[in-house]
C-alpha cells in the first residue's frame, strides 16, 4: 500500500476544501460589504411581497396582477386596471364584465393530460390565458393543452377569441416542447396544418408589466393605500428584472448564476463549514443573516417543485394517481405521490419518510386489483387529507422500497440545473416500475 500517495491525496483534500470554505466567506463578506452600503444610501429592501414568498415566486406575482386586473378585486376599481393593462398589450378587447382566476384547473380534455393556467381571463366570448414564467422551464404540452382545453370547454371555433399571453422576463416565445407541434407565426398560434387556432402574444415584465403599473399609479393618485401597493410591486418587478439591485436578500444574492456553484457547496457541507469558519467577520455573518434557515428554504423550495413536477409528468403519461388534498405539504409528516397504469403489476408510492422528510424513497405497495383500488382510493381522497384515510389500508402494510434517492444529490444537483437533474430523476424513478 502507498501510504504516502494516499497521505497525498487527503492532504490536497484538505487543502482544497479550506480553499472552498474561504472562497465562501469571501462571497458572504462581499454581499455584507454591498449591503452596508446601500444602508449608507438610504436604501432598505421592506417590502410586502418579499414578506410573503420572495420577489422571484411566480405564484405571488399572479395572484398580485391578477387581483389587480380582477373587476370584482377588492380594489373596487371596476374595469380601470384591467382596460389599462389591454391598452399597454396592445388589444383591443370588449369593454364588459370579466372574471379573472388564478390557477385555473383543465381537466384531462384531451390526451395532454390536465394542469393549471396561471391567469385566466374569461369574457363570456373573449378568453385570455396569461402563462407567467419568472424562473422555471416549461412544461411538456404546456401551452398547446390550455389552449385546446380551453377552445373545447367554450366551444370556441374563432381562434381571434382566445389569446395566450406569454409573460416572462425575457424569453421570445414558448419552447416547442410547451407548444408540442403548434408553431409560432406573428401573432398567430398555428397546428400542424398551419390552421390558426388561437392568438399569442409574448410580454416581459419590464416592457409591459411596469408600464401598466405606472398608468395604473396615474389613474389613482388620491387613493394612497392602492398608490402604495402599486409602488410595492413596483418595486419587486424592478428587482426581478435587475433595473433596481437587491442585494439585503442573502438567498436570492447566493442563487445568482456566478455564486450557485458555492451555494451548491453549502447544502453539502453547511455542518462542516460552520465547525471550519475561523474568520470572526464570516461567522458573524453566517449567525446574524441566518445562513441555516435559508438553507432550509431553498430545501424546501426544490423539494415542492420537484414532487409537482414529477406528479404532472406522471399524469400527462397516463399514470392514475392518487394524492392528498395538498400532496407533498411543505410541513407535512409524511409526504407522498401514490400511482400506477394499467400495464403496471403494481403500485407505487414515492414520498419522503416520516423520520427525514428531505429522504425521498420509493416504495412498492401491496395490492390486488391496485389499478382499480387506486381509482377507488382517489375518489375517496377527494377534498381533503388523503393519507388519513389511507393509512391503515392493507395494500400499505408492507411497502417494499425499491430505491432511495441521495437527497444531497437531489439539492444540490438541482441549483445547478434545474432540467437536467429532474429529467434523470424521472428517468430512475420509472426505470424501476415493473
Amino acid at each position: 500500500m502507498d501510504y504516502q500517495k494516499i497521505c497525498n491525496i487527503l492532504m490536497n483534500y484538505e487543502k482544497e476544501k479550506k480553499n472552498r470554505f474561504e472562497q465562501i466567506c469571501r462571497k458572504l463578506k462581499d454581499f455584507h460589504a454591498k449591503k452596508e452600503q446601500m444602508k449608507l444610501r438610504g436604501f432598505n429592501d421592506f417590502n410586502f411581497i418579499d414578506l410573503l414568498k420572495g420577489y422571484y415566486d411566480e405564484n405571488t406575482h399572479s395572484k398580485i396582477i391578477a387581483e389587480f386586473l380582477n373587476p370584482q378585486g377588492s380594489h373596487y376599481q371596476g374595469m380601470l386596471f384591467l382596460e389599462k393593462f389591454f391598452e399597454v398589450i396592445g388589444i383591443e378587447y370588449p369593454k364588459k364584465d370579466w372574471s379573472v382566476h388564478t390557477e385555473y384547473f383543465v381537466e384531462n380534455c384531451t390526451d395532454k393530460g390536465q394542469g393549471r393556467i396561471d391567469i385566466f381571463l374569461d369574457g363570456g366570448e373573449k378568453f385570455v390565458i396569461i402563462e407567467n414564467k419568472i424562473n422555471a422551464g416549461d412544461q411538456k404540452s404546456q401551452i398547446r393543452k390550455y389552449v385546446e382545453c380551453i377552445k373545447k370547454k367554450n366551444k370556441i371555433e374563432n381562434p381571434n377569441k382566445i389569446l395566450v399571453l406569454y409573460l416572462t422576463l425575457d424569453r421570445n416565445k414558448p419552447s416547442d416542447w410547451s407548444l408540442d407541434g403548434f408553431r409560432v407565426l406573428n401573432n398567430q398560434l398555428l397546428d400542424e396544418n398551419d390552421n390558426e387556432v388561437g392568438r399569442i402574444k409574448c410580454i416581459n415584465y419590464q416592457d409591459h408589466i411596469l408600464k401598466w403599473i405606472e398608468k395604473c399609479m396615474q389613474e389613482i393618485e388620491n387613493i394612497s393605500n392602492l398608490r402604495e401597493a402599486f409602488k410595492q410591486y413596483r418595486k419587486a418587478v424592478e428587482v426581478v428584472t435587475n433595473k433596481e439591485e437587491s442585494i439585503m436578500n442573502l438567498k436570492e444574492y447566493l442563487l445568482k448564476d456566478k455564486n450557485r456553484e458555492i451555494f451548491a457547496d453549502l447544502i453539502e457541507n453547511f455542518e462542516e463549514f460552520s465547525k471550519e469558519i475561523d474568520y470572526d467577520k464570516c461567522r458573524e455573518i453566517v449567525e446574524r443573516e441566518n445562513l441555516k434557515q435559508i438553507l432550509e428554504e431553498v430545501k424546501y423550495s426544490i423539494r415542492e417543485d420537484v414532487a409537482k413536477r414529477i406528479k404532472d409528468q406522471l399524469y400527462n403519461e397516463g399514470f392514475e394517481i392518487a394524492d392528498g388534498h395538498e400532496p407533498f405539504g411543505t410541513f407535512a409528516k409524511m409526504a407522498y405521490l401514490i400511482f400506477t397504469r394499467k400495464n403496471l403489476k403494481n403500485g407505487y408510492i414515492l414520498y419522503f419518510e416520516n423520520q427525514s422528510i428531505y429522504n425521498l424513497k420509493l416504495g412498492k405497495i401491496n395490492c390486488n386489483e391496485v389499478y382499480n383500488n387506486i381509482l377507488k382510493m382517489k375518489e375517496r381522497c377527494k377534498g381533503h387529507g388523503c393519507w388519513q384515510t389511507i393509512k391503515n389500508d392493507k395494500c400499505f402494510s408492507d411497502i417494499r422500497h425499491i430505491d432511495s434517492f441521495n437527497s444531497i444529490g437531489l439539492y444540490k444537483n438541482y441549483i445547478k440545473d434545474d432540467n437536467y437533474h429532474f429529467n434523470s430523476l424521472l428517468a430512475k424513478i420509472k426505470s424501476q416500475l415493473e
